[in-house]
């Protein structure tokens, strides 16, 4: 069995495949209606996520999502890891700001935001 076997049940594999790499100006409107519906949708997601991290990333809608939804999805999830990271830092304790920020790759501006809003949440 090959990890690519799900690509049998992708809906996109019975269409016309311009619905996915649209022209500059156009829509992927009929594209996210197949995604929608697709029962490999997970798997493709999955699969574009190994592309778009090996690569430069790739063209066209993927999994239901354009190139910039897939970016800003990816820019949200480095944001929320790193987020939990500075999290269990503080928590750990040890470690002041500047050297969070160090670890962690951010400012430390960032962990004092961070910070402050962890405190916010303990107080209510």
């Amino acid at each position: 069995m090959s990890r690519y076997d799900w690509m049998d049940n992708a809906q996109c594999a019975q269409v016309d495949p311009g619905l996915w790499h649209s022209e500059k100006g156009s829509n992927y409107t009929t594209a996210k209606r197949i995604c929608r519906s697709c029962p490999v949708q997970p798997q493709c997601a999955d699969h574009t996520a190994r592309l778009d991290t090996n690569t430069v990333g790739r063209h066209g809608m993927w999994a239901g999502q354009t190139k910039k939804q897939r970016e800003a999805a990816q820019a949200h999830a480095e944001r929320q890891a790193r987020r939990q990271a500075i999290v269990r830092l503080i928590e750990r304790g040890g470690m002041d700001a500047e050297e969070i920020a160090d670890h962690v790759g951010c400012s430390t501006r960032t962990v004092w935001r961070i910070l402050a809003d962890q405190r916010k949440q303990v107080t209510r």
